[in-house]
């Protein structure tokens, strides 16, 4: 096959980007693709993340952000196909809810990376059990997800490889809940309105 050697795809913004085009490559050789980048792609439902997963088995990064189309069921397919899995941008996927955090806590629990900016449906019950599943999180986003509260927070803690702390626009934070073991983290939160981004030594 002409793409077997393709590693990374980048479509961010393509906003004529279908299903219909997912769904073509259906019978292409893309073992090698690590990364896939669909940011803003509206039109893009869970029938087109399903395609996807079945030709990129081997896929390591996918970031979807902005999408209001995909729901839990894309995330269903990602884990049935795709088990390697280190990175997930779902910023702004207002769809999913916590059962995608209990199917990624389950199937992914080497994952680095994790955006949830914005998805606004998830609660401490999904946070939860992500947050004691998936232990080696080094960059965790949860910017504007006003629902969480500390008991979700409190569980930060157990992450001792984090790095990268975004909770700008948390409402029911305490900073004395701040992860302990945790060196060198950017933390930002928001103050007024207004993100601020300082370094915090956890030691």
């Amino acid at each position: 096959s002409r793409y077997k050697n393709i590693e990374e795809i980048n479509l961010e913004f393509s906003q004529d980007m279908e299903d219909k085009h997912l769904l073509s490559l259906k019978g292409m050789s893309l073992q090698k693709l690590n990364h896939l980048n669909l940011n803003g792609c509206q039109k893009v439902t869970d029938n087109g993340v399903e395609a996807v997963t079945l030709v990129c088995p081997k896929l390591k990064s996918l970031s979807i952000y902005w999408n209001v189309r995909v729901t839990d069921q894309g995330i269903k397919y990602l884990v049935r196909n795709c088990h390697e899995i280190l990175s997930f941008n779902l910023s702004g996927c207002k769809n999913i809810t916590d059962q995608s955090l209990h199917l990624l806590a389950n199937h992914y629990k080497e994952i680095k990376h994790l955006n949830l900016t914005r998805c606004v449906k998830l609660t401490d019950s999904g946070l939860v059990q992500l947050l004691d599943s998936c232990r080696s999180i080094e960059d965790l986003n949860l910017y504007a997800d006003s629902s969480f509260t500390d008991k979700s927070y409190e569980k930060i803690s157990n992450l001792t490889e984090l790095r990268v702390l975004d909770l700008c626009g948390a409402q029911k934070l305490e900073l004395a809940n701040a992860p302990e073991g945790a060196l060198e983290m950017q933390i930002s939160i928001g103050i007024e309105g207004r993100p601020d981004t300082g370094t915090c030594s956890k030691r």
